[in-house]
């Protein structure tokens, strides 16, 4: 079972508009599309399209998280949350007739003393069980910026291993506690690895070339740094549309993932789909180029579909066939 972790869930509002907005207006609405959301609810939904079994965790509250677990019902999942006293938040995806995006993500409400006791307590319980566990996501207030730390620690205790996916303060704050996989961008990277000034140059090379392929090299030395300096197995380098890089620190090796063009219909969700997939693909043990074949294929069919973290199993299959992957050198 691989249990995934959504500390600041929310109702995610997806409104499409028929025209473009503007100032001043009534818009008016043309459909609307509700999803129990959080990055870790996202990645719940693209490890069961595997068909894996998985259970989410984390805080729900109020009307709204009782609504929310009723939307993951819908989808066939179970869950095991903690219920807060407080309302679950909404954040609202706005979409005009151009496509253009205006998004309102709502801060996670107040979490008490006595909450983050309760959810602690079933984690340790969760994480006996688990055979992988994912970290996804904003801490609501309430929750100290190191409490990642403290989980993955918790995870490890049973030697259970921990896919950690979130940014900033949280981010910086549980890489001491060495979590097994980690997937930043390359400005992520630029703040994890800021006290060396040879990281510094690399970074700025990356940046001035105009494609991907030129500097495969420079962005392996990069994932690998990051990966020795806080030990970590697996660094998945995210390049949004020109694929991922992947750095594998116990074959100091690194892999390339390079997805076809496709049409997106929906990218929203895209990267969580993606820890999803590593997740799965770790369970299962694939060696590290069909890992990383199999979590670009998932995230590129997810922008296929309208819902968000979540893929036909014939979008997938067809886009990993094409997926072209290659080992990178250091230099």
């Amino acid at each position: 079972m691989i249990v995934t972790t959504t500390l600041n869930t929310s109702i995610d509002k997806r409104y499409q508009l028929a025209g473009r907005i503007v100032d001043y207006e009534v818009q008016r609405v043309v459909s609307l599309t509700n999803t129990a959301g959080g990055k870790g609810l996202n990645c719940t939904r693209a490890i069961a399209a595997f068909g894996d079994a998985v259970t989410p965790t984390g805080f729900v509250g109020g009307f709204n998280g009782d609504y929310l677990c009723s939307l993951l019902a819908a989808d066939g999942l179970t869950h095991d949350f903690v219920h807060a006293a407080a309302e679950t938040r909404s954040c609202i995806n706005i979409l005009d007739a151009d496509g253009a995006s205006t998004e309102f993500l709502e801060p996670g409400a107040q979490i008490s003393t006595e909450e983050l006791a309760a959810f602690e307590e079933k984690f340790a319980s969760i994480a006996k069980k688990a055979d992988a566990i994912t970290l996804n996501g904003s801490l609501p207030k309430g929750v100290p910026v190191n409490f990642y730390a403290k989980l993955i620690q918790t995870a490890h205790l049973y030697e259970t291993p921990v896919l950690l996916d979130t940014s900033g303060d949280a981010l910086l704050q549980a890489l001491p506690a060495a979590p097994d996989f980690i997937k930043p961008n390359l400005d992520e990277i630029s703040v994890l690895l800021e006290d060396s000034g040879e990281n510094h140059a690399l970074i700025q090379k990356i940046k001035a070339e105009k494609t991907i392929a030129t500097c495969l090299a420079e962005l392996a030395q990069l994932a690998a740094h990051v990966s020795e300096k806080f030990g970590i197995a697996y660094v998945a380098l995210s390049l949004g549309k020109d694929g991922a890089l992947l750095s594998v620190r116990a074959q100091n090796a690194a892999y390339y993932g390079k997805p076809p063009v496709i049409k997106a219909v929906n990218p929203v969700g895209s990267g969580d789909t993606m820890v999803g997939a590593f997740a799965h693909g770790l369970v299962h043990g694939l060696d590290p180029q069909d890992l990383l074949g199999c979590a670009i294929a998932a995230a590129s069919a997810n922008c296929l579909t309208e819902k968000t973290g979540s893929f036909e199993k014939s979008d997938f299959e067809a886009i990993q066939k094409d997926v072209q992957i290659e080992e990178v050198q250091c230099p």
